[in-house]
């Protein structure tokens, strides 16, 4: 009887604590809206002017660098999910062009994690 108290407060814990994790991933995800621009922890800034489902359209993202070389990114198309860890979110940009001081690159794509 003791073994079974034991194993469902151990089911219990678990699933507080997985619900917990899922809660603040899709807060994170939920900052990346259609038109409005998001800051993350990093100082990067995003911007979607489409957003449906996980698909995002039209992406851009400005990241500041200590060096003074910033970069811009911008895509045509892209996905958005939680991120690794809490409060993040994993966005992959396809069809990229990326700007870093006066260099510019193409890129078929990239794959960034940013934290709320």
């Amino acid at each position: 009887m003791k073994t079974t108290y034991i194993i469902l407060l151990s089911g219990l814990l678990f699933c507080a604590c997985s619900q917990k994790q899922a809660a603040s991933a899709s807060r994170a995800v939920e900052l990346v809206k259609a038109g409005r621009f998001a800051k993350w922890r990093d100082g990067s800034v995003s911007f979607a002017a489409k957003h449906d489902g996980s698909s995002l359209g039209d992406i851009q993202i400005w990241q500041a660098a200590s060096d003074g070389l910033d970069t811009y990114l911008r895509a045509e198309s892209g996905t958005v999910s939680p991120g690794p860890v809490d409060n993040s979110v994993k966005i992959t940009l396809h069809h990229v062009k990326s700007v870093t001081g006066t260099a510019m690159e193409a890129l078929p794509e990239l794959t960034l994690v940013l934290q709320e």
